[in-house]
């Protein structure tokens, strides 16, 4: 992981809001650009954590949602306040990963800021909805009651969301990956996470010789 990405994980204000709720703003939004016919209209009322799923279980997740993610990108994007570069380049990989966390918050939050306000809401709430049902996987206190993550960002992802810098990796059974991590407030605490369907997935998708 980068300097730079370990210097966001603090920064999840904006996401920690929205996990609350966020009060709806009417604004008027430009068209929508059509989406792949593999991935649904942000506004759909589907079900976001059983796409997720479905999603995750296709072949070929590492290279669409692992290989060549342009993160660091992305938030010189923002520490630039260049949002509108920002919305295409976050709206290029989320054609490709749409269950990518960290790029549908950052998606709403460009979109927040040239006012497109519904589509904002729209990732938002995408962004909510994964960031619930990967939480919802376990409660992080124990290699038995692990995450359970779908690729490594997700990991660092999720750690944004909670707000919890990762101070070192600790050794864990099974596969399992643990962080000691430190909360603002100062806290330390280890959190697990179980990547064991990513690597089943990895070995399906590349078996060992």
């Amino acid at each position: 992981m980068t300097p730079r990405q370990l210097s966001r994980l603090g920064a999840g204000a904006l996401a920690l809001a929205c996990l609350l709720g966020c009060a709806p703003i009417e604004v008027a939004t430009a068209p929508r650009a059509t989406p792949r016919s593999d991935v649904p209209a942000w506004s759909d009322p589907i079900d976001v954590a059983d796409f997720r799923t479905r999603y995750a279980e296709r072949g070929g997740l590492r290279e669409r949602c692992e290989s060549d993610r342009p993160l660091d990108a992305a938030y010189m994007q923002a520490d630039a306040a260049d949002w509108k570069a920002l919305v295409e380049l976050s709206g290029r990989w989320l054609e490709r990963c749409p269950i990518d966390i960290d790029f549908n918050r950052l998606r709403a939050k460009a979109l927040y800021e040239v006012r497109r306000m519904p589509e904002s809401q729209d990732h938002m709430r995408w962004f909510r909805e994964l960031v619930a049902a990967a939480l919802a996987s376990g409660d992080g206190s124990s290699a038995e009651s692990a995450y359970v993550v779908l690729t490594v960002s997700e990991e660092y992802a999720l750690m944004r969301a909670l707000e919890v810098t990762p101070l070192r990796q600790l050794w864990a059974p099974d596969g399992v990956h643990a962080y000691e991590v430190r909360s603002g407030a100062g806290r330390t605490s280890t959190l697990y996470f179980n990547p064991s369907t990513r690597m089943s997935r990895l070995l399906h998708e590349a078996p060992l010789e």
